[in-house]
């Protein structure tokens, strides 16, 4: 159980890294609400 919470925490950190990667990058992110 221990490994799944530690996975989801790496999870919600990629996902964190990816929002704000495309949140910056305005050509990707079209402008769309998410």
């Amino acid at each position: 159980m221990g490994d799944g919470l530690r996975f989801s925490y790496v999870e919600l950190a990629l996902i964190d890294y990816f929002v704000t990667k495309i949140e910056e990058d305005s050509d990707f992110y079209s402008g769309e609400p998410l």
